[in-house]
């Protein structure tokens, strides 16, 4: 009886340990995977995280689900899926009324402009952003749309799925801003003509024009 006493005691030693190391490597990684994602934030991104360290930790968890809901509208065709178009605009819109929920508006507000920020800096390095160069039209369009996710967000105390719903048709309603395009997915300024991105390579200020979703592509020009 002591032996087998004595083999128990040991066995539930050993896996005392093991869970112990396991909640451990959980730990170590989970923290080094924070670290990894903090480093490729930019300055300004990293300065709000700096300021507001436990809404940081909500705000990572948000952005990853945002992208993520994203990217599923676009793979199961609800929606499309361009640079500066409408899951483009889902997204900052969905991301910031889902932060509203979690933490204040005044810092959601904050971090949607820091990731602006922080789309300048890339720019200045010769970066992208989600495959494409970041410029001012961009930008303007990014924040227009987070300012109705954040006012959304805090009209309506709703289910993330109502919420997506809610959002999409908004979408389908023109509240929400996209860039201008024809059919074959140029990029379009205010006169209706094709920009031609290969000649503005380099520059901020690229002569985009935003229209409110739902705005059909206009005819291609031929070019």
């Amino acid at each position: 009886m002591k032996r087998a006493g004595a083999y128990s005691a040991g066995l539930f030693s050993k896996t005392a340990t093991a869970l112990v190391l396991l909640h451990l490597f959980s730990v170590t990684a989970f923290a080094q995977s924070r670290r990894a994602a903090f480093q490729h934030l930019s300055k300004a991104e990293k300065r709000w995280v700096f300021f507001h360290p436990f809404a940081a930790k909500k705000a990572q968890r948000i952005s990853l689900h945002a992208r993520a809901v994203a990217d599923s509208l676009v793979k199961a065709g609800r929606l499309e899926g361009p640079n500066g178009g409408a899951a483009d605009a889902f997204r900052h819109a969905y991301w910031m009324a889902s932060l509203v929920q979690e933490i204040s508006p005044r810092k959601a507000r904050k971090l949607g402009e820091a990731h602006e920020k922080g789309n300048y800096e890339q720019f200045k390095k010769g970066k992208l952003e989600d495959e494409a160069q970041p410029d001012s039209a961009g930008s303007v369009m990014d924040l227009l749309n987070n300012d109705w996710g954040i006012r959304f967000g805090e009209e309506h105390r709703i289910s993330r799925t109502n919420m997506i719903t809610e959002i999409i048709i908004a979408l389908g309603e023109g509240n929400l801003k996209v860039m201008r395009r024809d059919t074959k997915g140029h990029y379009l300024d205010r006169d209706g003509k094709h920009i031609d991105m290969e000649l503005w390579k380099g520059k901020w200020n690229v002569p985009k024009k935003l229209v409110p979703s739902g705005h059909a592509p206009e005819p291609c020009s031929g070019k």
